[in-house]
């Protein structure tokens, strides 16, 4: 309990009023809200917004890639087994025993053999809550938040199985801690959302991966709650690190969006923002294939004026233009429901990704080693910044504009950072091989995420 109420309002709203925060800035609105629920004092809401409706960030599409490269492609393109030297190295100690990622998401399969003994616990028992069904069992009734959670902290068991980037680079060091607040549909709200951050931060998230998201007018967010989410700020200020999806509508975040629907309906959004990603704070991660090319259904900038949103912006009516970095994201072989493996494609994939160098992060540096006054979040998307990689270069200059995040050389970043040995010069993002191929290759869901949910 830390204090923190959420007030929620349902039904209807009048006609002529657009927004639920319109009608908690009439102080006779607010005045009698303050009596009927006993509070204490005479400005209670530090924060509106209207909840939106949102989604997985996975792709449209079944995975193209899936009968074409290895399990984990990924590990080779950005050169694991170097990593796993630097961070194993005595001489790059750990500052802590253990760090934890809270996956806020549709849950986690609690009883998969390759999460079981990476899941977050208390005196014995698993540490999870579903906002979804309002219970302490945050179990996976949909398969995408199991994938999500097996990116980052996964064992290797069988022949079958996978092992997360985290798991690899420190070895019983990470633990995943479910929050689901997407239902068995996949879909969520941004209040559910809210109320998961909130309890990771109290159950000692260091890491905050959130692979979903919901599409909006830039307008309507200014109008609604604007950029700023005292949320996540809150998460960001106590030292989490936040890592969200950018989404998978392949279209430039901050300008012009359109769609067609199923039913052949065109939906324009002028400067197309992309909740949690559009928020102040956030570390927004885009999806590359194996070929090294931004891949086709990952949002990408509108713009090459900026790389992401620096974490220190506060402005309510910033409009990000881009991620701020991109991770392989399509054909991901990763856990699945029913103790399985699966191949998946979406931004989803790719934030998980980046969460996992986030808590090799957590457990390399300490707060006191960060320099300059900059807070976590700050730090580590500045390394990721700085083990950017081009990627090969398209038609539109600004889809190419941010580059894939290196494993390896994040390593050496990171150990420069911690006062080790310089980082050499960055190696060439390379399309990977052509290998055999090996386990499942059963495409991705073909799960629709609408621009805009109703």
């Amino acid at each position: 309990d830390d204090g923190i109420r959420f007030l929620s309002f349902e039904g209807n709203l009048a006609s002529g009023v657009n927004f639920v925060s319109d009608i908690l800035s009439n102080s006779d609105i607010t005045d009698s809200l303050i009596d009927s629920v006993s509070l204490t004092t005479s400005n209670p809401f530090t924060f509106l917004e209207d909840s939106y409706q949102v989604y997985p960030a996975l792709s449209h599409s079944p995975s193209t890639f899936a009968q074409q490269t290895s399990r984990q492609w990924a590990y080779d393109q950005t050169n694991l087994t170097e990593a796993k030297q630097i961070s194993q190295d005595s001489s790059f100690a750990n500052v802590k025993d253990s760090v934890t990622v809270a996956v806020i998401d549709t849950g986690v399969d609690l009883d998969h053999p390759a999460l079981q003994d990476n899941l977050a616990k208390r005196n014995g028992e698993i540490l999870s809550y579903d906002f979804a069904n309002d219970d302490d069992q945050a179990d996976d009734d949909q398969g995408h938040g199991t994938h999500c959670a097996g990116i980052i902290a996964a064992k290797k068991i069988g022949d079958d199985g996978m092992i997360g980037i985290a798991e690899a680079l420190a070895p019983d060091k990470v633990q995943i801690l479910p929050v689901k607040v997407l239902g068995s549909d996949g879909s969520g709200s941004t209040t559910a959302i809210n109320k998961g951050i909130r309890w990771a931060m109290t159950q000692g998230a260091d890491v905050i991966s959130m692979s979903l998201g919901g599409g909006i007018e830039f307008s309507d967010l200014l109008e609604s709650s604007g950029a700023e989410n005292p949320i996540i700020r809150d998460a960001i200020d106590a030292g989490i690190i936040v890592v969200v999806a950018a989404g998978n509508e392949n279209c430039p975040l901050g300008g012009n969006c359109s769609q067609s629907s199923l039913f052949v309906f065109t939906q324009k959004i002028e400067e197309y923002s992309v909740l949690p990603c559009s928020y102040n704070g956030s570390i927004c991660v885009g999806a590359t294939d194996p070929d090294a090319t931004i891949a086709s259904y990952s949002n990408y900038p509108s713009s090459t004026d900026q790389k992401g949103v620096n974490p220190a912006i506060t402005a309510a009516d910033h409009k990000r233009t881009s991620p701020d970095i991109t991770a392989p994201g399509s054909a991901i072989y990763s856990t699945y429901v029913d103790g399985s493996y699966r191949f998946l494609d979406g931004t989803s994939m790719a934030t998980p990704f980046v969460a996992g160098l986030a808590a090799i992060y957590k457990l390399k540096i300490s707060e006191s080693m960060q320099q300059d006054g900059l807070n976590a979040q700050q730090v580590f998307r500045n390394l990721l910044q700085s083990s950017e990689l081009a990627v090969s270069e398209e038609d539109s200059q600004t889809r190419s504009f941010v580059g894939q995040v290196d494993t390896a050389y994040f390593m050496e970043n990171l150990r420069a950072y911690a006062g080790g040995a310089p980082a050499g010069s960055p190696p060439a993002l390379e399309s990977v091989a052509q290998p055999e191929q090996g386990g499942n290759s059963e495409a991705a869901p073909n799960l629709i995420s609408l621009l805009c949910g109703g």
